[in-house]
């Protein structure tokens, strides 16, 4: 095993930090454009869904589970019986 000294451990502690610094930064980039409203073509970012059209998804898979709660209720009523 090779020797250590607490000033080649500062060493390696420092280029560690350096690189955790690095790619944080790279996140934060990464994190402050919105991919889902940029335009493919160059152009100015827009939605991809429209506000009708989240509405409408939001009261269809809401009423599919509304439909789904009483059903699984019975049958996990059913499973703890057993």
């Amino acid at each position: 095993m090779p020797y250590v000294t607490v000033t080649s451990l500062k060493r390696e502690n420092d280029s560690l930090k350096e690189d955790l610094r690095r790619r944080f930064e790279n996140l934060q980039k990464s994190l402050t454009r919105n991919e889902a409203q940029e335009s493919g073509n160059g152009g100015e970012p827009s939605c991809s869904i429209t506000k009708d059209e989240a509405l409408n998804t939001l009261q269809y898979y809401g009423k599919s589970y509304d439909d789904l709660c009483p059903k699984l209720i019975r049958v996990f009523t059913e499973l703890w019986a057993y």
